[in-house]
């Protein structure tokens, strides 16, 4: 029996309060003690200040508890201002799918006394979620695991076995230099006080050792920033970039070069204004080494020695040897906390590949390790900078290492107070830019607020045919015609839906409906010419699309389908 129920997860409430139950049951007495502290010691009620970027002493799930109270009292959506949130939901999600999935296996029980140990143990928390990951991985895909090092039954972290095939894995991690968070921490309080709306993008030569080297950079930075000045010297570049203050269209920002990012922070406030999604004074701060990839092979290598060391140590026979190294932190396209109203364009990403090909090379001078595999999590945001798909990449897969999770969130980004009209604009607009799935879920949303929103119900129906699924559609177009029989655009809408499925008598009756409500609709006109057409009843199809063309001469389906038609040698002539 598992702590969460995740098949029966139907709303994001349901999933915060699943979440938080699990919190609760894991870490009990425990962390409600830690949470307090946190909430004393963290300034969350100051996003200007950007000391949320500042690593805590306290243990992760502390802060994980209070992300998931602000969720609630913020009516289940982000705070895009608080950028780190974010990456912390992905965690807490990403551990508690796979540490429930090990109980669940009974693979791991909360009333062992080691496995207690270990999640109230702060520092040995940050690597048992890497390891609970990968090894519930390989339970999901049918291998029998166990945890020999964290159940103190040997040195390894990850054992498993599948018929023939057995593994033993070593579990690393790479990790960024804080220095960078405390310039990313100095320079963007600094932004945020002059209100200023602004890209920064900064290389670094050589990266910060003292607290004294990165005041003096941060000095430099803000000055380059107030002056929207270049700067190039022999150990630092700057290169500044206005942005609009208020952005209500799509605009786009060029990042190149993502392997030499080492730390990157954005922030934004967000609006919903008259139904019309608004982005106010973004600002975006990138901090570069261009030694990156030389130092992050000097520190890959230090982790594959240390997990060969434990891998050799054990009796292997037969079994595979397997390391696993978190790169999550260091490599990978940036993915910003910025709405999609802003559209990013990266260059390619080719640090991944680099730190492959140190893999390949070591693997060769080491022939007892079979494989390493580079692991990254990653957060797909929707406009409101709300995660709902969470993918474990990796690298380097081999018969004996197992796909990863795709694990799809629901968390819905609702204005707050926005009455149900509200979403289905926001509806329209996330179908107008492609995203079918985030229009999806404002149009349901907005049924359940108001059952009897016979427009939630027509626009879902036409997404639904639009991305293939005129059976599903027909369901909410005929709720939509329950609530108003005469309800043009959901009779046009169920016409379509009905042609599609081949039933074209009744995608007639449904259309010539529509027409005896609205003579003049050009958009019935033709998709009841193109049912004609199908049906090859050329003459009637010709009347049909004249009419069409009459309404409106510019309708370009319909000059399309004139075409044919007179190709075929059916003159339309205007009616």
């Amino acid at each position: 029996m598992g702590l969460i129920n995740w098949h029966g997860v139907s709303s994001v409430e349901m999933l915060i309060s699943s979440l938080k139950s699990f919190l609760d049951k894991v870490f009990g007495d425990k962390l409600l003690e830690e949470a307090r502290k946190l909430k004393e010691w963290e300034p969350k009620g100051k996003p200007g200040s950007f000391e949320y970027l500042r690593p805590t002493k306290l243990h992760k799930a502390a802060r994980w508890y209070w992300l998931l109270r602000d969720l609630e009292k913020r009516g289940y959506s982000f705070d895009l201002r608080f950028s780190s949130d974010i990456e912390e939901f992905m965690n807490l999600l990403l551990f508690a799918y796979s540490f429930d999935g090990l109980i669940q296996r009974n693979i791991l029980s909360l009333d062992s006394s080691e496995v207690r140990g270990a999640l109230m143990d702060r520092q040995r928390f940050e690597s048992l979620t890497y390891e609970v990951l990968i090894a519930a991985n390989y339970a999901s895909s049918g291998f029998k695991v166990k945890l020999p090092d964290l159940l103190k039954i040997g040195r390894t972290d990850v054992y498993a076995k599948r018929g023939n095939v057995v593994v033993y894995a070593e579990c690393k991690k790479l990790r960024r230099n804080e220095r960078y968070t405390e310039i990313a921490i100095n320079v963007m309080r600094e932004l945020h006080e002059q209100k200023l709306s602004i890209i920064i993008d900064v290389t670094l030569e050589k990266a910060p050792k003292s607290i004294e080297e990165v005041d003096r950079i941060c000095e430099i930075i803000k000055r380059a920033a107030s002056g929207n000045s270049y700067i190039n010297t022999k150990n630092l570049r700057i290169r500044v970039e206005k942005l609009p203050e208020l952005i209500e269209n799509i605009y786009q920002i060029s990042i190149p070069n993502p392997e030499t990012i080492e730390y990157l922070v954005s922030s934004s406030y967000i609006e919903v204004f008259k139904g019309i999604f608004r982005v106010k004074e973004p600002k975006v701060l990138i901090l570069r080494n261009p030694n990156k990839s030389v130092e992050l092979k000097k520190q890959l290598l230090r982790e594959l020695h240390r997990a060969h060391k434990q891998l050799i140590s054990v009796e292997t026979s037969n079994a595979r040897r397997v390391i696993y190294v978190d790169i999550s932190e260091v490599a990978g396209k940036p993915i910003l906390q910025l709405p999609e109203l802003i559209r990013i364009s990266v260059g390619p990403e080719i640090l991944g590949t680099y730190l492959e090909q140190v893999c390949r090379e070591w693997l060769l001078q080491h022939p007892s390790v079979d494989a390493v595999v580079l692991t990254q999590p990653r957060l797909y945001l929707d406009e409101f900078g709300n995660p709902y798909i969470l993918n474990v990449e990796k690298r380097i897969v081999t018969a004996y290492t197992v796909p990863g999770w795709s694990i799809e969130v629901a968390i819905i980004p609702i204005p707050r107070n926005a009455p149900s009209e509200v979403l289905v604009n926001l509806g329209v607009q996330a179908s107008t830019r492609g995203n079918y799935r985030l229009a999806m879920l404002y149009y349901k949303r907005a049924i359940e607020m108001n059952p009897n929103l016979k427009e939630a119900y027509n626009n879902l129906g036409k997404l639904l045919t639009d991305i293939g699924r005129p059976d599903k559609a027909l369901e909410y177009l005929d709720k939509a015609l329950e609530l108003d029989s005469n309800y043009v655009s959901a009779l046009i809408n169920k016409g379509i839906a009905l042609a599609m499925l081949g039933k074209y008598e009744e995608a007639l009756t449904a259309l010539n409906r529509a027409l005896t409500l609205r003579p003049n609709d050009v958009k019935a006109w033709y998709n009841k010419a193109l049912i004609h057409y199908m049906l090859g009843q050329y003459s009637e199809a010709c009347k049909c699309v004249c009419k069409a063309l009459t309404i409106n001469p510019s309708y370009t389906h319909a000059q399309k389908l004139k075409e044919e038609l007179t190709r075929l040698g059916y003159i339309c002539e205007d009616t």
